[in-house]
């Protein structure tokens, strides 16, 4: 069922020299055109919601995983100028080795069951070519990363997961016996996806 709900964002990653990493522009057949913003520094307050918002932005990737007050309040302000909020996380580590990852999902779980204002999904940026060994393990790291994205589909399919995913992934990758490009991979288990050029 929530196969046939997935919408795929193909966005452009735009940097701004701000305090937050950058834009995204894309659009979709059944969405409005989406603007959104990394936001990585979480000690960043709501002061700088008010550029987002002269700048149009609707969505904004949040890293902040205290899951506390200021959590809420932050979110509660976004909503308040139509922002929706996704929770922003990436490690290339949790590749080899998603404890710290589930964990994280297990946590926005918990704190969704209990505020009234919510995340309205998770964006994952895991890199798997900042890994050391990303020359040696190219193959090796890209089926870890689509395995990731498989199998937090599969555990949690009540969650939206984004993905941010670079323009070149396109190694031919054989993964449950299918043999594609790796973004088809992600793209067929992700609710949505973030195109980085």
């Amino acid at each position: 069922m929530k196969k046939l709900l997935k919408i795929f964002t193909f966005s452009i990653l735009i940097c701004v020299s701000m305090l937050f990493a950058g834009c995204t522009f894309s659009c979709s057949a059944t969405t409005h055109p989406v603007r959104g913003v990394w936001w990585w520094d979480k000690t960043l307050g709501t002061e700088y919601l008010d550029f987002a918002e002269d700048n149009n932005i609707n969505e904004i990737y949040y890293c902040d995983s205290s899951f506390n007050e200021k959590t809420e309040d932050f979110i509660s302000v976004a909503n308040s100028m139509n922002m929706k909020v996704y929770l922003l996380a990436g490690e290339y580590q949790w590749i080899e080795d998603n404890t710290k990852l589930r964990e994280l999902v297990i946590n926005y779980i918990a704190f969704q069951e209990t505020t009234s204002y919510k995340f309205a999904g998770i964006h994952l940026d895991i890199e798997p070519h900042q890994h050391d060994e990303w020359d040696n393990k190219r193959e090796e790291l890209l089926i870890g990363l689509i395995d990731i994205v498989c199998t937090l589909n599969t555990d949690f399919p009540d969650i939206s997961f984004t993905y941010d995913i670079p323009m070149w992934f396109d190694d031919m990758i054989t993964y449950n016996d299918k043999t594609q490009e790796a973004y088809k991979h992600i793209i067929d288990y992700a609710d949505r996806v973030v195109v980085m050029s």
